[in-house]
């Protein structure tokens, strides 16, 4: 009978602070601290907010892994991560896939130019919005419309379906008489990201990017608590890939809602944050 301590899932721990601030340190599973992807650490955080990241990657780390290089084609067992030579480079990318590190990784960067506030202006992206921009095809804006209707409901009158947007720049919109997106709605959803903390408006700035900049109006959406994690996720296959509604429920039953899972343990990091005084970022930099 094979030793039960072989087969055991590799999971990452907490570890106190040795400064006696009674905050944690993430451990991976060789008890080393969970560094950073330029070999730094990472802070040590409230128990509340370590808790959460621990329990995100330890989501993770259930995966089979796929080497980027060689052996493509060969699946690791979770298991056999941790005896493999390439460990610290798995592990990095891994802790990478949660949305909760990501965040903490672009919080670093800030650190370190000095940066402890973060603006965000939703024009001009939201005129590339595809949100706003559907397709032409009746059958695939009706998926689209479906996929986004968490969003459509709120936006009320406020949303209006414009034609395709090609232009490189503003100025070539007016240029060649692409209709803009109402003002109001700018400033209505400008509202809502000067409400934010810094550290939410990191958060829709990641998602967007992290999206392919589908939509900025969604992050913002999302991060505010007024559409689901589904909706952000299924907006995006439906809007920028033109898959039916079908084709989405499909991937996302073969991925195992791998987003959602994400998207779960930020939504509850964000909370977190929140709650430790934590989302101003100023507090986060003092600890670095």
């Amino acid at each position: 009978m094979e030793n039960l301590t072989t087969t055991k899932a590799p999971q990452y721990g907490l570890q106190k602070d040795w400064e006696g601030l009674g905050r944690f340190y993430i451990i991976n599973d060789n008890s080393l601290l969970m560094i950073t992807a330029t070999d730094g650490c990472f802070p040590h955080y409230p128990i509340e907010v370590a808790l959460v990241i621990r329990e995100d990657i330890n989501d993770i780390l259930l995966q089979d892994v796929f080497l980027e290089e060689g052996e493509r084609n060969k699946a690791l067992k979770p298991i056999e991560v941790s005896r493999h030579p390439k460990f610290a480079k798995i592990r990095q990318e891994q802790q990478m896939m949660s949305f909760c590190i990501a965040i903490e990784k672009i919080i670093i960067e800030k650190a370190q130019k000095n940066i402890i506030d973060f603006n965000l202006e939703v024009a001009p992206d939201i005129h590339w919005d595809l949100l706003y921009r559907m397709s032409s095809d009746p059958h695939a804006k009706m998926d689209q419309i479906q996929a986004c209707k968490e969003s459509i409901t709120w936006l009320g009158d406020d949303w209006k379906d414009l034609i395709a947007n090609y232009a490189q720049s503003v100025e070539e919109m007016k240029k060649i008489n692409v209709p803009f997106v109402r003002e109001k709605l700018i400033l209505r959803l400008q509202r809502l990201i000067d409400e934010m903390t810094p550290l939410e408006r990191i958060t829709v700035s990641f998602l967007y990017q992290f999206f392919q900049q589908y939509s900025i109006t969604i992050p913002v959406l999302w991060v505010k608590g007024l559409i689901s994690g589904d909706e952000l996720e299924n907006a995006y296959y439906a809007l920028a890939s033109d898959f039916s509604f079908e084709e989405i429920i499909k991937m996302k039953n073969e991925e195992n809602d791998f987003v959602q899972k994400r998207l779960y343990y930020l939504k509850h990091y964000l909370e977190e944050k929140k709650l430790c005084g934590e989302s101003d970022l100023s507090s986060d930099f003092r600890m670095l």
